[in-house]
């Protein structure tokens, strides 16, 4: 995690609010996939297709098996072009409590 795959495109300063939502939803991907976002391109890409609206596509097959609709939309939402549109970080720490307690869901992700 770090470096130019964890920018922070569409924010003025080094980090804020809308900065560190789109920076957790990286490590959200990160931690779901098992893999780092853009594998296939150098820094040198993603330093520049980044900030020009450049996202990870969703994961398929065993990395994807973790990014249901829901927890999907949550994470594109993080990565929102206009960081005022992006949710806090304690309504994501929400949405994915709420996961956490739904059993079925649980049930439906540890079964793939």
């Amino acid at each position: 995690m770090g470096g130019p795959r964890a920018l922070r495109p569409g924010v003025d300063s080094p980090t804020n609010e809308e900065s560190d939502c789109y920076s957790l939803a990286m490590v959200i991907f990160e931690v779901l996939s098992g893999g780092i976002p853009f594998p296939d391109y150098d820094a040198t890409w993603v330093v520049v297709e980044v900030p020009q609206g450049e996202r990870p596509g969703r994961p398929q097959g065993a990395e994807g098996a973790w990014f249901m609709n829901d927890v999907w939309e949550m994470v594109k939402r993080c990565w929102s072009p206009q960081p005022e549109s992006r949710p806090t970080a304690e309504a994501v720490v929400e949405f994915f409590d709420g996961i956490s307690g739904d059993q079925k869901t649980l049930r439906a992700i540890t079964s793939r």
